[in-house]
């Protein structure tokens, strides 16, 4: 007598999607998301899983319009102004693992600063939407790499005190930072020792 399998068995294993991130990148992304509210001591995270979650972030690819907000104090904007309004100039962030955008154009603004500058990318650029597994899902996150670098394609004052700047990624990106080659030396197997 043939046996009928059950809906449990005649249903294939559920294959994870491959831009789906593993369990280990899914806490980094929670810590990430976490850092500076209150649930920062729950969701803790390695240097490791950190740089694992760079290095995802670094091969993934988003075409979704992304919006950043960035504020000037005045001084700061006076050194910054001509780089950031200019067609063709080269935008460099700050050293940091990561930049963080928004496919979301209504974001709240930031407080603090007298100068705030939107940053929205045109066409497509390296990063992940991390917004499934966000502690904030309703931020609708894109992380790019903190090495990526962007070329201004246009500017416009919306008022006085608000830019908004059109940006599509830099074809070389910065060189990573220190962190991510130490953790990364330090990830390597150590190769045994000739006798």
């Amino acid at each position: 007598m043939l046996e009928t399998p059950t809906d449990e068995e005649a249903r294939p294993a559920r294959k994870p999607k491959e831009d789906e991130p593993s369990n280990d990148l899914k806490a980094a992304i929670k810590n990430y998301t976490a850092v500076g509210g209150p649930q920062s001591a729950q969701f803790l995270a390695t240097d490791a899983q950190r740089v694992a979650l760079f290095d995802w972030v670094e091969s993934g690819t988003v075409s979704t319009k992304g919006h950043r907000i960035l504020s000037f104090d005045r001084e700061e904007w006076i050194k910054h102004h001509k780089t950031f309004t200019t067609a063709g100039e080269t935008i460099t962030p700050r050293q940091a693992l990561f930049q963080s955008f928004s496919s979301q154009s209504d974001r709240a603004p930031l407080k603090g600063g007298d100068i705030f500058v939107t940053l929205i990318t045109e066409g497509k650029y390296r990063g992940r939407s991390i917004s499934r597994w966000s502690l904030y899902q309703e931020e609708a996150e894109i992380l790019v790499p903190g090495t990526s670098r962007w070329i201004v394609r246009s500017a416009k004052m919306k008022s006085p005190g608000s830019w908004e700047i059109v940006v599509a990624e830099a074809p070389k990106p910065a060189p990573v930072s220190e962190f991510v080659k130490r953790t990364r030396a330090a990830a390597k197997p150590k190769a045994k020792a000739r006798k």
